[in-house]
């Protein structure tokens, strides 16, 4: 969104920036949006997004956000609750996503209503995954990862 070529952004184009906004918000990024120019020599973006970008890059009328709302996941327990040998459902909900995310490192045999050895090795690998290295890889889970691995309620 330049100042030339598509220099007017549609409803649908200011939408998807504004779930971008929110889905990073989410995962800790702060409230202040900022066009390129306020911190190089630049005119990006164009006019008519930079005016946007200065009120504070309202969602448009009648547009409804397109990733699913963080409170669709299980929120994060705390620290306290990941203990060796606690059963509840979250476990096997817990157990279900580190296999889709492909940080699956269970045992056939492992209950997956249990926190057991397997669910440590799995979310160590999912925290590596994100990025985490050292200290910050090991268990217990993070918040910052638990929020990211999107463990379904139910």
């Amino acid at each position: 969104m330049g100042s030339e070529g598509l220099t007017e952004p549609t409803d649908e184009i200011l939408s998807a920036i504004r779930d971008g906004i929110e889905l990073l918000r989410q995962h800790g990024a702060g409230d202040e949006i900022l066009g390129h120019r306020d911190g190089y020599a630049t005119s990006c973006p164009g006019g008519p997004l930079y005016a946007w970008v200065k009120k504070g890059a309202p969602r448009p009328k009648g547009t409804e956000p397109t990733n699913p709302p963080a409170k669709q996941y299980e929120p994060f327990p705390g620290a306290a609750w990941f203990s060796m040998g606690r059963k509840s459902p979250i476990v096997a909900r817990m157990h279900n996503r580190l296999v889709a995310v492909g940080c699956g490192r269970y045992q056939s045999s492992a209950n997956k209503n249990v926190i057991g050895s397997g669910d440590v090795a799995s979310y160590e690998a999912w925290q590596r995954h994100c990025g985490f290295t050292g200290k910050a890889a090991t268990w217990p889970p993070g918040k910052t990862t638990w929020d990211l691995l999107r463990v379904p309620k139910s």
